[in-house]
Parts: C-alpha cells; structure tokens; sequence
C-alpha cells in the first residue's frame, strides 16, 4: 500500500509539473495527527464491559490545484489515513472497519473540474468529487473531525 502512495504521489506531482508552462499549479498538503481515549462510551453503569479504547490516527493530504486557464481549474486531493492502536474503527457512516498497527488507506479526497463563465455568462459549474457543505453543517456537512471526512 506505500508503494501505490507514493506512486500516486508522484503521478500527480509529475503531471503538475509536466503542465506547469501552460497552467499556474499550486501544490499543498496537510499533516495531522491525533490521540483518541475513550472511556465508558456506552454511558451505561457497567464500566468493566470493555468499553474504553485508546487509538492514534494519522491523516496526510496532499493536493494540486491547476489553474488552467482564465475560465478553467482542476484540483485533486489524495488522502492517507492510519489507525494505531485498536483492531477495529467506527466510521463516520456507522460501519466498523478492522484495522491494524500496519493498515494503511490511500484513496482520493476530492477530485473536480471547474469552469467558470459558461457560454460567456455568469455561471459556473464545478463536476467531480468535491466537499458539500450547506448553511450550518447540520444536514450535509463534511464532517472534518473524522479521520476520513465525508465527500
């Protein structure tokens, strides 16, 4: 799994740089890491049932965003996530997924186009895999504070 990380790392470094005399490309990332220690998660009286968990999670992003051209943008996000710690991991969607010290997940966070200034009037369409989030975050959010988020 870190060979197809960082393959596909380099993939997308190498096509922004292989582009970057027609198009303006940014490149960026993030790097968090974090401890979680529950205790008694359940709320219920019995603190002896084997509820309380000690996990760290790491997550890496790293992402390009192209400026094509005046009207055109492109921008992708690659995700990294690792659990230590625990065996299994609920997800933001309710899911339980096994994981170990050594289990690694690559996939891709965001990836879209975007175009502005349709048929030369003020509209925009952005297609692909991208973060919605809507007033409050109540009904469609992103839900950043997991270690996944939500796309």
């Amino acid at each position: 799994m870190k060979k197809i990380s960082a393959l596909a790392i380099a993939g997308v470094l190498a096509a922004s740089f292989a582009s970057a005399e027609m198009a303006e490309v940014k490149v960026g990332g993030e790097v968090r890491g974090r401890n979680v220690v529950r205790d008694n998660y359940d709320f219920d009286s019995d603190s002896s049932a084997g509820d309380r968990t000690n996990t760290t999670t790491s997550r890496v992003r790293v992402n390009v965003d192209a400026k094509l051209d005046e009207t055109t943008k492109a921008y992708i996000s690659l995700q990294g996530t690792n659990v230590w710690g625990d065996s299994e991991v609920n997800t933001a969607n309710g899911n339980t997924v096994n994981v170990g010290n050594d289990t690694e997940s690559v996939d891709v966070s965001q990836a879209y186009l975007q175009l502005d200034q349709l048929f030369g009037q003020p509209l925009s369409l952005k297609i692909g895999r991208q973060i919605l989030a809507y007033g409050e975050y109540r009904l469609v959010g992103s839900f950043e504070w997991s270690n996944y988020g939500r796309r």
